[in-house]
């Protein structure tokens, strides 16, 4: 089974900071706030727990990619939420939105492996974790990941050398 699903952070400033004094509901906000910044309140809501139900992150998600269907961190970031919840296939789509959005997302290229693997399509997953890792080689779970497939295709010596850079790659 897949492992190390991932998260997109922001790396942009929180612009909607109402969330922590109050959850309201995205329908009545998405007017008057962009894409991005129904992203961001979503971000925020997924790291306060508030995934499910009116006001929550997927309801920000949605509305981001309602306003910018093309939303690449939206997208990685609901599709994870699915993905967790056993919705597999629709966490492709997600995945894949991402990916031909930006096509270098090593995040979204992983994630879509592990989304792969966990519908037991290894050979697809493990090329999706070879891309991961060839988009971006400090990605130490891209590398554990791979190195898991491979040792269990029998490929050992490919696999020890993934393992040796995820140990070279993981803190502590």
């Amino acid at each position: 089974m897949g492992e190390l699903l991932k998260f997109r952070k922001s790396r942009r400033k929180v612009v909607d900071r109402g969330v922590e004094a109050e959850v309201v509901p995205i329908r009545r906000l998405s007017a008057s706030l962009t894409a991005d910044q129904l992203y961001e309140r979503g971000y925020l809501l997924e790291e306060a727990g508030e995934i499910e139900g009116e006001g929550g992150a997927i309801d920000a998600y949605t509305s981001a990619l309602a306003l910018e269907p093309m939303h690449a961190d939206a997208s990685v970031n609901l599709g994870r939420i699915l993905h967790n919840a056993g919705k597999i296939e629709a966490a492709l789509s997600y995945y894949i939105t991402a990916i031909a959005v930006r096509p270098g997302d090593a995040l979204a290229v992983f994630n879509y492996g592990v989304a792969l693997e966990d519908l037991g399509r290894t050979d697809d997953a493990r090329a999706f974790y070879q891309r991961a890792v060839d988009l971006n080689p400090e990605e130490a779970d891209a590398h554990y990941n791979l190195g898991r497939l491979l040792q269990r295709q029998g490929n050992e010596e490919a696999a020890a050398r993934h393992m040796m850079a995820w140990r070279k790659l993981s803190p502590g």
